[in-house]
């Protein structure tokens, strides 16, 4: 996540990104790394009910995730 912040603009001068995009670039890559780590976190919580044996809680999660989410975008 770290090295993505640092990267990211050699990257995306090295895909042709012209200075006028290249703002918005690295804004919109931004949200995305700061939300790795709560996809990582989230990752990890799921290895360990997975190696417990527990796969319904991770099911049940996810799927009142879908409906808020699903709420939560029609709201705004």
């Amino acid at each position: 996540m770290i090295v993505g912040f640092y990267i990211s603009p050699y990257l995306f001068s090295i895909l042709g990104t012209k200075d006028s995009y290249l703002q918005d670039s690295n804004d919109y890559i931004s949200v995305i790394l700061y939300r790795t780590i709560f996809f990582m976190i989230n990752i990890s919580l799921n290895t360990i009910l997975v190696s417990r044996g527990d796969t319904k809680s991770y099911r049940n999660f996810l799927i009142i995730g879908f409906y808020l989410f699903q709420q939560l975008e029609l709201k705004v």
